[in-house]
């Protein structure tokens, strides 16, 4: 087995069970450990690829369990968002808002880690709609699927099967968007394919530990580790 296989592994299995746990950070995880074997171009596709499986795998399994009230306040916003991402991408120097977005994860996760008791109580679709369509842009942007939308959940302090039900779908829908649109421009490969059944294994045992997890955390731990990952998706971009 070649080395490189051992991280794709490695990479796809903590991916799995972060969102199994706390429904993002896969891109995140996997990313950390990818990169040091992957091209960007190689390691983006397979990001956005094991992000479809495995979050459509949680949203089977917990489909009977989520709250999915606030989804469509964020979801059709988001979706608008992501071709505008995609254009400043192509049209804005990266480095600068990765650093700057970076800071802000970095303040904010901090923040309200030593602050747990801020809660937000007002704003309605209206505002719901705007944090889904800045959770969009940023996933086209920066491929940071449903951060934004997590930290508007957060703040407003919704029970745990709330929150999944909100950010689990989203990143499903933008990363099916996302992806497409990288296959258009010629990035999905052979080699992608079979770097994703790698994957398989890797992905049904993480996710199932991940899930397990889940099921015995209360909401004030759920938040916790939520604002954790918040906080290690600032210091990969700052770093």
């Amino acid at each position: 087995m070649p080395p490189e296989i051992l991280y794709i592994l490695g990479g796809a299995l903590l991916a799995s069970f972060v969102v199994g746990a706390a429904g993002f950070g896969d891109g995140i995880m996997a990313a950390a450990i990818w990169l040091h074997v992957l091209l960007p171009v190689e390691a983006v596709p397979l990001i956005l690829a094991i992000g479809i499986l495995i979050h459509g795998t949680n949203l089977y399994k917990l489909w009977g369990q989520l709250d999915f009230r606030h989804l469509k306040s964020f979801l059709i916003p988001g979706i608008i968002g992501v071709p505008f991402g995609v254009y400043l991408l192509q049209h804005a120097p990266p480095d600068l808002f990765k650093l700057g977005m970076g800071i802000f994860l970095i303040a904010y996760s901090l923040f309200m880690l030593f602050s747990p008791k801020t809660v937000i109580k007002c704003g309605g679709s209206g505002v719901d709609a705007v944090f889904g369509g800045t959770g969009g842009v940023v996933c086209g942007f920066a491929g940071l699927t449903g951060i934004i939308p997590a930290i508007w959940c957060g703040l407003r302090n919704w029970p745990k099967e709330q929150q999944r039900g909100v950010f689990q779908p989203f990143f499903v829908v933008l990363d099916i968007i996302a992806l497409g649109l990288l296959a258009w421009g010629g990035m999905v490969t052979r080699d992608t394919g079979i770097n994703l059944l790698w994957c398989v294994p890797a992905i049904i045992i993480g996710t199932w530990v991940g899930l397990k997890v889940y099921r015995h955390i209360n909401d004030q731990t759920f938040k916790k580790v939520v604002l954790v990952l918040i906080f290690l998706s600032g210091v990969m971009l700052v770093v």
